[in-house]
């Protein structure tokens, strides 16, 4: 269910609001790990994703429309990031992490 909080907590993260990214982590960071368990099965590989997925989440914030949805977008951010770290099969280059090849799955994922 959608509450003002949370209508509160994603401006808060589009002012760059640290401790609000903060709290946004917290409360969706087990949810989104579960994402990307369903596509990868190691450990840490399941922490470099859902680290590359909440910068994607984090910087994006600008293009997420309706914030309603903000749950499905971050789910989706997650999923694609996660898929696409199984279709390389883990092999993106630590260097190009997040930058363009990942900033193209945001906008797979806008609505």
């Amino acid at each position: 269910m959608f509450s003002m909080e949370m209508t509160l907590l994603i401006e808060r993260c589009r002012q760059g609001d640290a401790d609000a990214l903060g709290e946004l982590y917290k409360a969706y960071a087990q949810k989104m790990r579960g994402v990307c368990r369903r596509y990868i099965s190691d450990e840490q590989a399941i922490s470099d994703v859902l680290h590359d997925a909440f910068v994607i989440i984090f910087t994006s914030f600008d293009k997420l429309c309706d914030d309603r949805k903000a749950e499905a977008w971050m789910i989706s951010i997650t999923r694609n990031v996660a898929s696409k770290y199984k279709d390389n099969q883990g092999n993106i280059p630590t260097d190009k992490r997040n930058t363009n090849q990942y900033k193209q799955v945001v906008k797979l994922t806008l609505f």
